[in-house]
């Protein structure tokens, strides 16, 4: 089950002609302990990757989600949603959001 902020992302997406795939990676290194993540991360083929960041306590992990995508993926663009983490893209663009900078 995918939060249902995503699954309202992606179709909206979907409408529109892009391809959407959803990578809970949480619920993925509950069910298997040897989960490997940064090689989930490295493997993933995408012109944008979402973060979802719906809770204050999951702002450490989503940080971390972050500086793994942008180490194994430099040029990709990254973006993150949810109550705690509204889409922008000025924050982005200003440089001073540390989301946004994560490396």
């Amino acid at each position: 089950m995918y939060p249902i902020g995503l699954t309202s992302i992606a179709g909206y997406l979907e409408r529109f002609g892009y391809r959407v795939k959803i990578v809970n990676l949480a619920a993925r290194m509950v069910r298997d302990r040897n989960f490997d993540v940064e090689a989930k991360i490295r493997s993933m083929q995408a012109d944008l990757i979402g973060i979802d960041l719906h809770w204050l306590p999951h702002a450490h992990g989503s940080t971390e989600i972050a500086k793994l995508v942008k180490k194994f993926h430099p040029p990709r663009r990254l973006s993150s949603a949810g109550y705690r983490r509204p889409i922008t893209t000025r924050s982005c663009s200003s440089g001073r959001d540390r989301f946004c900078r994560a490396r």
